[in-house]
């Protein structure tokens, strides 16, 4: 269902939106699968039938984006026992940032006494949400006084016999273990 003539193409003609549903491997995941999300395409996005999309929902013949079970009941049309005001839950709205896009926003511009840590990281100084810390100790010391370490990936670390450092280690994902 997607349009085949309605996005432009880099030698100005206009052609297929294909591209905007390559799934990519190797992508970093920072969390969940979001379907809340601001970022989120609609179910009719680019779709070559809009008014078939646009008449009922679910359509069979429009859409370009199809939510799977047990999902499908909430996010793809929009729920009203959920939310009485359905069209605030559904694929692709842009009402409010979900939860995960503000975690990652937050991430994105850091107060400056925040720290990473992630096992595909550097131990460099920077330590940053997109490049960060490669081991605790590292991200440990290198967090300010009064600063937060965030941990991005579920892990186990063992740790020296003190940390006194005043400083809140966070962990979006859960699943940290500190151990001795």
């Amino acid at each position: 269902n997607v349009c085949q003539n309605c996005c432009p193409q880099s030698d100005g003609s206009m052609g297929s939106c294909n591209f905007n549903f390559r799934i990519e491997d190797g992508s970093l995941n920072y969390g969940p699968y979001d379907f809340d999300s601001v970022m989120h395409y609609g179910r009719c996005d680019f779709t070559a039938n809009t008014a078939v999309c646009n008449a009922s929902c679910p359509s069979n013949t429009g859409e370009t984006v199809t939510v799977n079970a047990p999902f499908n009941a909430t996010w793809q049309c929009g729920d009203p026992s959920i939310d009485p005001v359905a069209d605030t839950l559904y694929i692709g709205q842009r009402t409010h940032l979900s939860y995960w896009d503000s975690l990652v926003m937050s991430f994105l511009y850091p107060r400056a006494n925040w720290r990473f840590q992630a096992p595909y990281g550097f131990d460099s100084p920077l330590g940053s949400f997109l490049v960060p810390f490669l081991s605790f100790e590292v991200g440990y010391d290198e967090t300010p006084v009064g600063g937060t370490l965030w941990i991005l990936n579920p892990s186990t670390f063992a740790v020296g016999p003190v940390l006194d450092k005043p400083i809140t280690i966070g962990a979006p994902l859960g699943g940290v273990i500190l151990t001795r």
